[in-house]
């Protein structure tokens, strides 16, 4: 029974990793992988649907799957003195994440409270949001703010022609409009931590993927207010 549980472990396990890449055809690729029928994997689909770690939708063949989220989670501050990260971090954000290995929850951490000490301290804004989803492979964190925007406030600093010169400034990972309190490295270093970063300011955005071997610099769909950082990790990051 012992080798019968963990085998249907390993299936489910396969399905949870694939099925963001093949959310139609996840069925027969779990069937191919293991050498097992169809009817087989639906059983392993049906139960992680009935946990809501799946959720479906369509009917026969069309039907397709996805993570559901396991977390959603909202938060709003006031930037006004007394408004600290590792607060924020401690009472809500923390809580908000649950269980999850020591190691990932440090990067957490760190990118968490540099992104929001960095919007507390230059965003010129009064608010800032905070948005988690958390399913069974990743989490996903929005901060934005209602500030000035980050490559438009490195624009001015610099007296620089284009917003985009200012990306190429954060990245070398030692620019600072503050230089008393911020080596200029917290962004830099927070983009590489993750397995998905961007920046959406104004009418640019800066992305990093983690392994790639450079950065991406491109104009945004639409004009954007303040300042969004957006971060994702891979819940058993090594």
């Amino acid at each position: 029974m012992t080798g019968v549980r963990a085998r249907g472990e390993d299936i489910r396990r396969y399905i949870i990793e694939n099925v963001e890449k093949y959310p139609i055809g996840v069925s027969k690729v779990t069937a191919n992988h293991f050498k097992i029928t169809r009817q087989a994997v639906n059983k392993h689909l049906q139960r992680l649907t009935e946990e809501k770690i799946l959720s479906e939708s369509g009917k026969t063949r069309s039907r397709s799957y996805k993570l559901s989220p396991l977390v959603e989670w909202n938060g709003r501050y006031e930037i006004a003195p007394g408004l600290a990260e590792d607060v924020v971090w401690t009472d809500d954000i923390r809580l908000a994440l649950g269980q999850l290995p020591d190691n990932v929850m440090n990067i957490w951490h760190h990118g968490f409270t540099e992104m929001l000490n960095n919007a507390i301290d230059h965003s010129g804004g009064t608010a800032i949001s905070v948005h988690i989803t958390k399913t069974a492979t990743d989490v996903e964190m929005w901060i934005w703010d209602n500030g000035v925007g980050i490559f438009k406030k490195i624009q001015a600093a610099m007296n620089l022609l284009d917003e985009r010169h200012s990306v190429l400034e954060l990245a070398k990972g030692k620019f600072t409009t503050d230089p008393k309190n911020h080596s200029g490295e917290g962004i830099f270093f927070t983009s590489r931590m993750f397995d998905s970063f961007d920046i959406v300011s104004g009418g640019v955005v800066f992305t990093h993927t983690y392994g790639a071997p450079a950065d991406w610099i491109h104009e945004a769909n639409k004009s954007h207010e303040g300042t969004n950082v957006f971060m994702r990790l891979n819940n058993h990051t090594s």
